[in-house]
C-alpha cells in the first residue's frame, strides 16, 4: 500500500544503486521526488555524507542509471 507524502526524498547512494535497483527505484517514485544532490555516478547523494545544512534539489530521471 502506498503511502500519501509532502515530498520524497531519494537518498540511496552509490552503493544502494547496484545492478538495477536504481532504475527500478526510480520508475516508481514521483516526477517531483528531491534528492540532496547527486554523486558522480548521478545517484541521490546519501544524507550521512551531506552537511546538515544540505538544499534540496530535484532529482533528474536519468540519475537512475547504472551505478
Amino acid at each position: 500500500a502506498l503511502l500519501a507524502a509532502d515530498r520524497v526524498v531519494a537518498c540511496w547512494g552509490f552503493h544502494g544503486a547496484r545492478g538495477d535497483r536504481a532504475r527500478v527505484v526510480r520508475a516508481r517514485l514521483p516526477d517531483d521526488t528531491l534528492c540532496l544532490g547527486l554523486t558522480k555516478h548521478g545517484q541521490p547523494r546519501h544524507p550521512l555524507y551531506q552537511r546538515n545544512d544540505a538544499t534540496l534539489i530535484p532529482l533528474p530521471p536519468s540519475s537512475a542509471g547504472p551505478g
